[in-house]
């Protein structure tokens, strides 16, 4: 029998104590080393997801990365960048965007920890094999690109109403997380909107992971096999009844990934608030996320913060200073947790090293390894915009991460200064790297504070 377990307060003392000797710790910088990925004229370069070595980032672009007159028609289509074999490769390839599709008739892709492997959503016939549906639906698919060529594009959904997206690949590359209103096993004839798993290779091909009555299930994360998957709903996943706002709960499936054994709710649903968007590490006993609730008795004013879950520790706050904005929106956000789950990118226009002054969102790298400084600021940007530097997406160990920016980084220049002449502001893709070599330094408020060049 499913159950339910809240996590409560009687590890209260290990959770003050791990946060205590969380925020003593050092809290210098080191900077990574940034480099661009893309270079295009216009258009947008988006989503990007990179692979635990940290040399494949899969991602999104209406450019013409690899000449392939297809990809001229400004069309989004999913790439795949390699970085040691220096090459972009094109992984779909479809027709002029019609009325309305927007960004969307290719994208959202989830990439494997071999990088061998790219989940995504599309509205497109791309199939290589059966099945194959071209009504035009939004479906799941995944590619194999083993190494400089596409091999294989299967289609996971065949349905003909509804949607099918947010795909998160398990590490491993075997099972596939995704939101649905379709009713895949049986199991969800009302058409409510459900998380489940995708085993393209196993059987039974679909595993429900929740079956609420009404309400919202999303934001799947899967560790690497894909028998824990954290998620967010506004209801139990027991009963259905319903909760005030969204939160986070963990599911823990049987070893094969056949069944459901229990929910985890990681987050209190009696506590007023939100907690959004989910990063799960592969071992799948650490939860990255932001939530504007007050966990820890440490957040009363409600707004958005960076916490993590430990399955041993329970839920940390980790960034704890005052925010320059109000909103949801407006402080933390887009948290990409490790593999290894010792380091969390994000996106913040709050000031936790005292270098971020101006309250720009800039990318910070948080770390639990013993001897790394607490917050590394990654960018340092200038000038406003809705997100000028967004959706990192860290490799296994956590030292490089790709990420989106509409700024360009220059070596010698500041982080973040936008290059005379530059008016479009259009989105590329970037990696930043830890470096081993020489840092540079300044002093903030008596801190030593190290930005990225």
């Amino acid at each position: 029998m499913v159950k339910l377990r809240l996590l409560g307060s009687a590890r209260t003392r290990i959770m003050l104590l791990f946060v205590l000797l969380l925020f003593v710790s050092l809290w210098a910088q080191s900077p990574y080393i940034i480099r661009r990925i893309t270079t295009s004229q216009g258009g947008y370069n988006i989503q990007p997801s990179m692979n635990g070595r940290g040399d494949r980032v899969a991602f999104v672009s209406d450019r013409d990365l690899t000449r392939n007159p297809s990809a001229g028609l400004n069309n989004a289509e999913i790439f795949l960048r390699d970085e040691a074999l220096g090459l972009f490769i094109q992984v779909t390839s479809t027709a002029p965007n019609r009325p309305g599709d927007g960004r969307l008739n290719n994208s959202q892709p989830s990439i494997s920890s071999d990088g061998a492997r790219i989940a995504f959503t599309s509205s497109r016939n791309l199939a290589t094999e059966a099945p194959r549906d071209a009504d035009g639906n939004a479906e799941i698919f995944l590619a194999e690109v083993p190494q400089r060529i596409v091999t294989r594009i299967r289609q996971i959904t065949v349905t003909t109403r509804g949607v099918n997206y947010q795909p998160s690949l398990s590490f491993d590359g075997r099972r596939i997380a995704f939101v649905s209103d379709n009713n895949h096993t049986g199991d969800n004839p009302d058409g409510n909107q459900e998380i489940f798993l995708a085993r393209p290779d196993e059987s039974p091909r679909f595993v429900q992971i929740t079956n609420t009555r009404g309400g919202s299930n999303g934001q799947p994360s899967a560790n690497f096999d894909g028998t824990r998957i954290a998620f967010v709903s506004d209801r139990n996943p027991v009963d259905s009844s319903p909760i005030a706002c969204q939160q986070i709960f963990l599911t823990k499936l049987s070893p094969d990934a056949t069944r459901v054994d229990e929910y985890v709710a990681i987050t209190s649903p009696s506590a007023s608030g939100s907690s959004l968007q989910p990063s799960i590490n592969a071992a799948g006993n650490r939860i990255a996320f932001i939530s504007n609730q007050n966990l820890t008795d440490e957040n009363p004013d409600g707004n958005a913060r960076l916490f993590l879950w430990d399955e041993d520790v329970g839920v940390t706050q980790l960034t704890q200073v005052t925010p320059k904005s109000q909103s949801m929106a407006g402080s933390t956000l887009e948290p990409s947790l490790s593999a290894l789950g010792t380091r969390i990118a994000f996106v913040t226009d709050q000031d936790p090293l005292s270098g971020n002054p101006l309250g720009n969102k800039d990318l910070f790298v948080w770390s639990g390894e013993p001897g790394d400084p607490t917050f590394v600021q990654v960018t340092s940007t200038r000038g406003g915009g809705l997100f000028p530097n967004a959706k990192p997406s860290m490799n296994e160990e956590g030292k490089k991460l790709a990420f989106v920016s509409n700024r360009v980084f220059t070596v010698g220049a500041k982080s973040g200064l936008r290059a005379p002449g530059l008016q479009d502001s259009h989105e590329e893709i970037y990696v930043a790297e830890r470096p081993s070599g020489a840092i540079s330094k300044r002093t903030n408020k008596g801190r030593t504070v190290l930005i990225a060049k």
